[in-house]
C-alpha cells in the first residue's frame, strides 16, 4: 500500500461502556491530528509515550510522528466522533523488514476505556498484512497501564532486556491458536 492509497476506511468498536469509537489508517497529512492527541496527553502519558518528559513536540517531532508512509511508517488513529482519541504506530526496520518498533498513545481522559485494546487490535491486523512478524516496544518500568493491555489485547510478550528505567520488549504477531482480538458487537 503506498501513500496516495491509504485506506481512511473507519471499522467501528464499541466500548465497554456503549460508546462506538472508530479506527482508521492515518495519512501522511495528518499534522493536526498528531496535535491533538499530544494536546490530550498529560505530563505522566507524555513520558510514558516518549520515555522522557516531553512538554511539547519541536516541528521535528512533528514531522517525523506524521512522515506515515502506509508500507514502513503505519498510524492508525482511534475518533470519537470527530476528535482523535489515541494514535497507534509502527515503523519497520529497514534491516529487518519482518520487524517493526510500535508505540501507542490515548488521550488522557479516554485511558482505561478500551480505546487502547482496539488501536493496538488494529496496529496488529495491520502489522500482519505488512508481513511484520514481530514489534518491538520500550517502555517505563513503571507503566503496568500497556502490560494490563497487552493481556487484553492476548498478544505474545517477551521481555529482550532493557536497564533500570526502561523495558524493551518483543511482541510476536504471528498468530496463535485461540489468540486473537476479541470482538465486539
Amino acid at each position: 500500500m503506498s501513500v496516495d492509497c491509504v485506506d481512511r476506511t473507519e471499522a467501528p468498536h464499541q466500548l465497554a461502556d456503549g460508546r462506538l469509537i472508530a479506527v482508521r489508517e492515518m495519512g501522511p497529512d495528518e499534522e493536526e491530528t498528531v496535535l491533538q492527541v499530544f494536546a490530550g496527553l498529560g505530563a505522566t502519558s507524555r513520558e510514558r509515550r516518549f520515555l522522557t518528559p516531553k512538554p511539547r513536540l519541536s516541528g521535528r517531532d512533528l514531522r517525523q510522528l506524521a512522515a506515515v508512509d502506509g508500507v514502513d511508517h503505519v498510524a492508525m488513529v482511534a475518533m470519537f466522533e470527530d476528535t482523535p482519541i489515541g494514535i497507534a504506530r509502527f515503523v519497520r526496520d529497514p534491516a529487518d523488514p519482518q520487524s517493526a518498533d510500535a508505540a501507542i498513545a490515548v488521550v488522557d481522559g479516554w485511558q482505561r476505556q478500551g480505546v487502547g485494546t482496539a488501536l493496538v487490535g488494529a496496529l496488529v491486523q495491520r502489522g500482519r498484512d505488512a508481513g511484520v512478524h514481530r514489534f518491538g516496544v520500550t517502555i517505563l518500568r513503571d507503566n503496568d497501564g500497556v502490560l494490563r493491555l497487552l493481556r487484553r489485547a492476548r498478544i505474545e510478550v517477551g521481555l529482550l532486556g532493557g536497564d533500570r528505567d526502561t523495558a524493551e520488549l518483543a511482541l510476536s504477531l504471528v498468530a496463535q491458536p485461540g489468540a486473537g482480538q476479541r470482538s465486539r458487537p
